[in-house]
């Protein structure tokens, strides 16, 4: 059974899906340290992180009215800079 658990950064819910007892696990950890403050969360080094755990992961950007619109604009930018490197990235393996 697959359970998904959000971590929330700026304007994008981060989600993981954790397929098996070890992948909770990890990320109940990984949870720890970032609550803790041990590890910092931004989108990069989350899909990292996922990655090299095996963890598969979907965001979700939303837009918060309690921010101002140029942080909006810069988010959802970032978001989609970060989401183009992506797939270019698996693009990338797939040739190799």
């Amino acid at each position: 059974m697959q359970t998904a658990t959000p971590f929330i950064f700026k304007n994008v819910m981060l989600i993981t899906l954790a397929n098996n007892d070890s992948d909770r696990f990890q990320i109940e950890s990984y949870e720890s340290m970032v609550r803790s403050g041990t590890v910092k969360i931004s989108l990069k080094d989350f899909s990292n992180w996922c990655r090299g755990h095996g963890i598969a992961y979907e965001y979700r950007f939303f837009w918060r009215n309690d921010y101002p619109l140029a942080a909006n604009l810069w988010n959802a930018i970032n978001v989609l800079l970060w989401r183009l490197n992506e797939i270019f990235h698996n693009v990338l393996l797939l040739r190799v």
